[in-house]
């Protein structure tokens, strides 16, 4: 629902935002999908050079973690980061023309253990830390078919049209989402139910919601309510994040599962078992760094 105190000046650059994105999201239906690749990684391109903020962070960030020696290489890498986003931006648009409960599985392979394999259908429930790498909209949707039926934080977007339409695709499945205000509750509900709950936990944690880890070598607040929500239910804890391989074809990854023993301490146990599955996805990142987003403020050390 649209917040009655927008501003006039507030509302018209909404559904300014909103048509022309409806309007990108036609145009690039109607496409066959290699042409709607190349038309975005045109804009892909063309956001690099124009979006000095992001592109100086992107470039900033991949030195800052050493993924990138020096700033010829930085660059370089971040022109394939800000093209890869633009194809996965092309696949969040299309999920509705091309994939359907019964066929999302010809899009998805795995790479998991006999060990999570089996937690996968605990009657605990499970819980899945994701992150922003690879094409994490498709992981909720994959895992809502392939494994149960799952929660997904959402965070509210600042533009109330485009968050309604993007909860729409979010929901094509079974896909349940909550509000990240009031995530905590629903997510224990959903556990009881024997549900999976998915909480991309790769961006910065401010206040009571993060514990301190350390990302590629720098200090960073890491989001504790995977370990929390462990340590409360027992509930299997595993990181899971959906690679891209190619066109529409994504490689499912997950670690884990994860747990340590309790030691009394809590705060100790709780950031423990959060870095555990930090340093699980800094491996990942690290294959195809190319595949992360590293325009977010990540680190404690940086961009403060």
């Amino acid at each position: 629902m649209v917040n009655k105190s927008y501003k006039t000046g507030k509302l018209i650059k909404f559904y300014s935002e909103f048509y022309f994105l409806e309007f990108c999201q036609f145009f690039i239906k109607l496409l066959p999908l290699k042409a709607a690749y190349k038309f975005m990684a045109f804009w892909g391109i063309l956001a690099y050079y124009l979006d000095k903020h992001h592109r100086m962070r992107t470039i900033q960030h991949m030195m800052h973690a050493g993924i990138a020696k020096d700033l010829k290489s930085a660059k370089k890498l971040a022109m394939k980061n800000f093209i890869f986003i633009s194809k996965i931006c092309v696949e969040i648009i299309v999920f509705d023309k091309y994939l359907t409960p019964e066929n999302i599985g010809d899009h998805m392979e795995w790479d998991i253990t006999p060990e999570i394999k089996e937690v996968m259908h605990d009657p605990k429930g499970m819980i899945l830390a994701s992150a922003h790498y690879g094409n994490w909209e498709i992981a909720g949707l994959a895992s809502s078919v392939l494994v149960r039926p799952i929660v997904s934080v959402m965070r509210p977007l600042d533009n109330p049209f485009v968050g309604k339409r993007l909860k729409e695709k979010r929901m094509m499945f079974n896909q349940e989402l909550c509000d990240k205000k009031n995530a905590l509750k629903a997510l224990l509900k959903a556990l009881r139910k024997g549900k999976a709950v998915g909480i991309l936990s790769d961006q910065h944690a401010g206040g009571q919601e993060g514990v301190d880890t350390i990302f590629f070598g720098h200090p960073a607040k890491t989001h504790v309510t995977p370990a929390f929500l462990h340590f409360k239910t027992g509930a299997p804890l595993i990181l899971g994040v959906a690679q891209r391989v190619g066109d529409l074809k994504y490689r499912f990854v997950a670690r884990g599962p994860f747990t340590v023993e309790k030691t009394g301490n809590e705060m100790q146990d709780l950031q423990k078992l959060t870095q555990m599955f930090t340093t699980e996805l800094e491996k990942i990142i690290s294959e195809n760094p190319e595949q992360w987003v590293w325009a977010h403020r990540r680190w404690l050390d940086i961009n403060r």
